[in-house]
């Protein structure tokens, strides 16, 4: 036991003249379903003291308050003690779903001395005791939140890289615009990790906050489906809102296309929203559009209308790939500008489109915000360019471990490719098992070569995986290679002068799930090393020659 720990004195909240000085609950009979609200302000006096919120007691730092809520497997206060190890100075919990009994056996325990609050439906409003504790940082920054099955970490990061390029060139701070997503939070060039693509609610105003302090006045927020549906937006203000696209993924979680779609759809129906970007080319743009009210601006963008003098829709035409991105008109409202572009892959062009929409939702003239674009640079493990200054073949790793993403990163090495595509990849275990056949149909028609390895098998069994990924092969174009490294070394050795070899499916990841285990393995790295290597024993083979 901490000596910190042991100067706090133990409350018992269950007791109700303590619970009613500690927190208030109002009943609001205006609402049908008489949701309980909290005192904020009463919450916060009792915490007045304390230096941080967090539900994660890995995380707690001395002084912290520990939130303990019911997760999907056990209650957080399980993890009481940890978090009083720690330095926790103070416990909230929820006596749901058996909190109440951790909460009196922690009591039984004369050694333990903490400050210990019981607050019912705590769960429910994280969010808001979250965003009043650290100042409302939501309502001192404009909020963009993106959403969709792909495309979520590029516009993110590419909306922070412009922002924050007009203001250097402005001669204003450099930090204008910050990024919160699955490559971790911060601005461009400075990054922290992050566990979640869209972080728990407390994490979500801590960061925030952060951001606030650093002087950012834009946040690029990735808003995954399953932050969506466990509510970690609660209490952020959101100032606009973008659909990139819908495809299949987290079917394990949301159990169908339309639950997920749902999931999705919250974020346009978040109240004070102010602009939402729309991709107009997927079938269920229709269905965004619907739920946003009427005083919300709808910026649009496709890359196949031929209407150029649509309202508020960015449109194209003219494009042309090179080998280091391509060039294209853009049209708005009567206005058009050439874009060179230095991203390859039609998709870019509409993370570009997208970019341009939230800048324009922001206020920031076109012209301005499609000038930005040229300041744009790759985003790690999304169409990543692995190479070496001699290199034969051109190498790509890519994140796409849907069957979209997959399609999408396979016909944009195809736009830039003399000649053969190989590919390796591989899917997840214990995660939706349904895409892996369309996942293998999809390699088998778009690519020359495929290679099939691991990839996360986490607890499943990873040859039963792979079966499953067959099933939808030609076979006679199949190698199977469990072990990752030599999987990517097979195809990188095998591919000729002017083929191209895509690793699909980790991306940016640095680490493998295995039974458990985590296990280095980072795609970048190793196609970096088989590389290098190739290139010494040219450079060998080539002397050798010369000898004799």
């Amino acid at each position: 036991m901490t000596s910190f720990g042991s100067r706090i004195l133990l409350f018992l909240t269950i007791i109700p003249e303590y619970c009613d000085a500690m927190l208030t609950q109002m009943m609001n009979d205006s609402t049908s379903d008489n949701t309980i609200q909290f005192d904020v302000a009463k919450l916060l006096s009792s915490l007045e003291q304390r230096s941080g919120l967090s539900l994660d007691s890995r995380k707690i730092q001395p002084g912290d308050v520990f939130v303990a809520i019911p997760g999907l497997q056990e209650h957080g206060l399980i993890h009481a003690r940890q978090a009083i190890e720690h330095g926790a100075s103070a416990i909230i919990f929820d006596p749901a779903a058996g909190g109440a009994k951790l909460a009196q056996e922690l009591v039984s325990d004369k050694i333990l001395s903490i400050t210990l609050m019981e607050q019912p439906h705590l769960k429910d409003h994280i969010g808001l005791l979250a965003s009043s504790f650290y100042q409302h940082p939501s309502h001192q920054v404009d909020v963009v939140g993106i959403t969709g099955t792909n495309g979520k970490t590029s516009c993110s990061h590419f909306v922070a890289q412009a922002m924050s390029a007009l203001k250097q060139r402005n001669d204003h701070h450099h930090m204008c615009c910050g990024y919160i997503g699955t490559l971790g939070w911060g601005v461009p060039g400075s990054s922290h990790p992050t566990t979640n693509t869209t972080p728990d609610a407390i994490e979500s105003h801590k960061m925030l906050a952060a951001l606030v302090q650093q002087g950012v006045e834009t946040v690029a927020m990735e808003v995954s489906s399953h932050g969506l549906a466990q509510n970690r937006l609660q209490g952020v203000k959101v100032a606009g809102a973008v659909f990139t696209n819908l495809g299949r993924d987290h079917l394990d979680y949301h159990q169908s296309a339309d639950h997920y779609l749902n999931a999705k759809l919250q974020l346009f129906r978040t109240p004070g929203l102010g602009f939402a970007v729309i991709n107009l080319d997927d079938p269920v743009s229709h269905k965004v559009s619907q739920v946003i009210v009427d005083d919300v601006r709808v910026l649009g963008f496709s890359l196949r209308s031929t209407n150029h003098l649509s309202a508020d829709t960015l449109t194209i035409n003219n494009v042309n790939f090179n080998q280091y991105g391509s060039t294209f008109q853009v049209f708005f409202r009567g206005q058009q500008q050439l874009v060179t572009l230095p991203l390859i892959g039609e998709f870019n062009i509409a993370n570009a489109l997208t970019t341009v929409g939230v800048m324009i939702g922001l206020g920031v003239d076109f012209t301005v915000a499609v000038d930005a674009l040229q300041y744009l640079t790759p985003v790690t493990g999304r169409m990543d360019k692995i190479s070496t200054e001699h290199d034969e073949i051109s190498v790509y790793v890519d994140y796409a471990h849907s069957p979209d993403a997959l399609t999408v990163a396979l016909q944009t090495v195809r736009q830039h490719c003399a000649k053969k595509i190989w590919v390796v990849f591989g899917c997840g275990g214990n995660r939706d098992q349904g895409k892996r056949e369309q996942m293998g149909e999809i390699a088998s028609r778009l690519a020359d070569h495929l290679v099939v390895t691991d990839d996360n098998p986490r607890y499943e069994d990873g040859d039963k995986i792979i079966s499953d990924i067959v099933k939808g092969c030609n076979e006679t174009s199949v190698q199977i290679i469990r072990d990752r490294p030599t999987a990517i070394q097979t195809a990188i050795h095998a591919a000729k002068l002017g083929d191209s070899v895509l690793i699909a499916g980790k991306g940016h990841e640095a680490t493998q799930e295995i039974n458990g285990a985590i296990v280095p393995c980072d795609d970048r790295q190793i196609a970096k090393l088989i590389l290098g290597k190739l290139h010494i024993q040219h450079q060998s083979n080539q002397s050798t020659s010369l000898e004799r």
